[in-house]
């Protein structure tokens, strides 16, 4: 469907019928006719009659709900600010103009010295309180490899992995964190993946740090309307804790 249009004809009594019948919430029902109100309603014309695919539109509802309370101001906001973005990159408006570049200033620490030691130990007291995020949606082709750019050697004698290698290091801050301070912090680490990766990423995120996000698609804009396009809804899982990790 390329229509922009986003009909709400028959939208909000389809989705009553589906809150009267227990398959949505009142807040999901809410939040549903919200989002179609906005100019989504095309996500839930297809939604055939209450009974058949209720489980898929239980999952939708909870993907909604998610990203809702995930983004700031919700999925209107996100949906706002996709459509302002996009009708600034058609008028040609820069959102940097204004702005001077300058080169940042900073401390040169070379390895082994008082200055590096005193920022390291700075580092070591604060690593506690850290988070890891891994961009990780493309596949390595560009580099001759077959699979996912996690999974490249990062040297010759083990071919370990880039992925093992950095859950490794995470793992190691977190031992160093928690021996020094007597805690139990756990590390999260979440990676953003794609449709070509989400998947083969969660066959090998199975071990390592306490708490693993795997995020898939985020929802895709009509770059003509800022209408979201069909249900692509956020996938997630969440592995829960392991307590080391090993060769994957």
């Amino acid at each position: 469907d390329s229509d922009c249009s986003g009909k709400e004809t028959d939208v909000e009594k389809k989705l009553q019928a589906h809150r009267d019948a227990g398959i949505l919430s009142d807040a999901e029902a809410g939040l549903a006719l919200a989002i179609a109100k906005d100019g989504q309603a095309h996500l839930f014309q297809a939604w055939p009659a209450v009974g058949v695919q209720d489980d898929d539109k239980r999952r939708m509802a909870a993907q909604m709900t998610a990203l809702e309370q995930s983004y700031p101001g919700g999925l209107s906001n996100y949906i706002s600010n996709a459509r302002t973005l996009l009708e600034d990159s058609r008028a040609g408006r820069n959102p940097l103009t204004g702005w001077v570049p300058s080169v940042p200033t900073g401390t040169t620490c070379p390895y082994g010295t008082e200055v590096f030691k005193k920022y390291e130990l700075a580092g070591e007291s604060e690593v506690g309180f850290a988070g890891f995020v891994l961009v990780a949606g493309g596949l390595g082709e560009r580099l001759g490899f077959s699979g996912i750019k996690l999974n490249l050697p990062t040297e010759k004698a083990t071919e370990r992995k880039f992925l093992q290698l950095f859950i490794q290091s995470i793992l190691s801050l977190q031992h160093l964190y928690n021996t020094r301070h007597s805690a139990d912090r756990q590390l999260p680490l979440a990676i953003m993946t794609s449709d070509d990766t989400h998947s083969k990423t969660q066959r090998e995120v199975i071990y390592g740090v306490g708490t693993a996000m795997i995020d898939g698609v985020v929802d895709c804009i009509d770059l003509r309307c800022g209408r979201l396009y069909g249900s692509t809804l956020c996938e997630s899982a969440v592995i829960d804790d392991v307590a080391d990790f090993i060769d994957l």
